[in-house]
């Protein structure tokens, strides 16, 4: 069987990158020159940019090895110790997003036989760091030195609650919406809305999310992805209908939000007896060559909902003020089950319609709430 040379093909993978970075510099000069305002050459440009960092992170140039301080590698050895676990040796590699991945060489004493779960909590207790057994590892440890990887799983978990509705006379929705753990610790929340409603907004916002998710699952930023995709849609000759897209970026591991949002309506935090607005001026995704979102990142804490909409919910209420009456509307909502607080919030957006000339939904509305609770 033919042997690689892992460091050569490392050092070739960054080469090659470096390559990509400079034919980057060299074709977005030529674009400015030549072509001006060019969507396929930014889409060009911004893809290589993402392969070139891919390549870069698949080398490890993105992560290091870190020592483990003496005194915490000592107190682990002894907890382990106690549980029946004896470790020979412990490595510690840190991302380039700061999180930590273990790899320790461990075996169970005899007459013993721990898991991998409570080696993992272990771990935990003596790092002040959430971590879990990775999917490749044994449950159960043996009497023979072997590898175990541990990672870090975060100090957060997600439970979301969704509530919806279509518009009068409509039986599928113009919203689509998604939830998904990307990458360990990473929770991408998407939620669609396709110009007009029925079956044709409906594919042109699952056909969005779909591109979305699969891009970032790949590897790609979420801003290089939007970016791609708004391209893409831009030059399609008008063949697409725009779209709004409002993303939430979760890191679970540290409780850090980072909210994406074009041409989408205001998102609310709600923390204890306050609510937090998140606006945006920005246009949906497919209206300009020069795709046009809004950031916000924020800190999350246990205990913390994000509630997301789309502009139906708004256009129900029947006041001038509606973004700061939905809010009063929330804050007085009860804080529990994401699922019930989803639901009591559609229904009270309803029955706000009551008496009005007409009472049925104007608009697909869509109600997304995402609880933020502390790990045990």
């Amino acid at each position: 069987m033919e042997k690689y040379n892992l460091a050569y093909t490392g050092e070739h993978l960054e080469s090659s990158a470096g390559v990509l970075l400079k034919l980057t510099d060299i074709y977005e000069n030529l674009a400015k020159r030549h072509h001006g305002n060019n969507p396929l050459a930014d889409s060009v440009i911004v893809q290589l940019k993402e392969v070139a960092r891919l390549m870069l992170e698949y080398t490890g140039v993105f992560s290091r090895e870190v020592e483990l301080d003496g005194e915490m590698k000592k107190n682990l050895d002894k907890a382990l110790e106690k549980r029946g676990v004896r470790m020979d040796s412990i490595r510690v590699i840190e991302r380039g997003d700061g999180h930590w991945e273990l790899h320790v060489v461990i075996r169970a004493s005899r007459r013993k036989c721990p898991t991998t779960r409570e080696v993992a909590e272990i771990i935990s207790d003596i790092t002040e760091r959430g971590f879990e057994s990775s999917d490749n590892n044994r449950i159960m440890l043996n009497g023979i030195f072997n590898e175990y990887t541990f990672v870090e799983s975060g100090r957060f978990h997600v439970v979301h609650g969704v509530a919806r509705c279509n518009k009068a006379g409509n039986t599928v929705s113009g919203d689509n919406y998604s939830v998904n753990e990307v990458s360990k610790g990473k929770i991408l929340v998407s939620l669609a809305d396709g110009m007009g409603s029925g079956l044709d907004a409906n594919q042109e916002s699952s056909l969005v999310l779909e591109l979305v998710e699969e891009a970032v699952k790949a590897g790609f930023s979420e801003t290089a992805a939007i970016e791609m995709i708004n391209t893409a849609l831009a030059a399609n000759d008008g063949l697409g209908a725009p779209v709004t897209i409002d993303m939430c970026v979760i890191d679970t591991l540290v409780g850090i939000a980072n909210f994406i949002k074009l041409g989408a309506v205001a998102t609310f935090i709600k923390r204890d007896g306050w609510v937090e607005i998140i606006q945006s001026e920005t246009l949906p995704i497919g209206v300009l060559n020069q795709v046009d979102f809004d950031c916000s990142i924020k800190k999350m804490y246990a205990g913390d909902y994000i509630i997301m909409i789309t502009d139906g919910i708004l256009e129900a209420i029947p006041s001038l003020e509606k973004e700061k009456d939905f809010l009063e509307m929330i804050a007085q909502i009860p804080a529990g089950n994401p699922q019930g607080m989803a639901e009591k919030i559609l229904t009270e957006v309803m029955e706000l319609t009551v008496g009005r000339e007409v009472s049925c939904p104007k608009d697909d509305m869509t109600v997304i709430v995402l609880g933020m609770f502390q790990k045990i």
